[in-house]
């Protein structure tokens, strides 16, 4: 269970490097005017591009996630 907790922990860092380092890249190639670095608004636009089902009311989603 530790490994796969670990592994779990170690792609989620992954991804969230690669959102970070490339979510202004892709913004742009969908055609979402972007600068600066990747912001909450900024993924929720990405995220209505690319969801298939539609986000639920910014007031249904948490403001701050719990941290580790």
């Amino acid at each position: 269970m530790v490994r796969a907790s670990t592994a779990t922990a170690t792609v989620c860092e992954l991804v969230e490097t690669a959102a970070d380092l490339y979510g202004t890249l892709l913004a742009e190639h969908l055609g979402i005017p972007a600068s600066g670095p990747l912001t909450t608004v900024l993924g929720d636009e990405i995220s209505a591009r690319l969801r298939k089902d539609p986000l639920p009311a910014p007031s249904l989603r948490p403001q701050n996630p719990p941290g580790p």
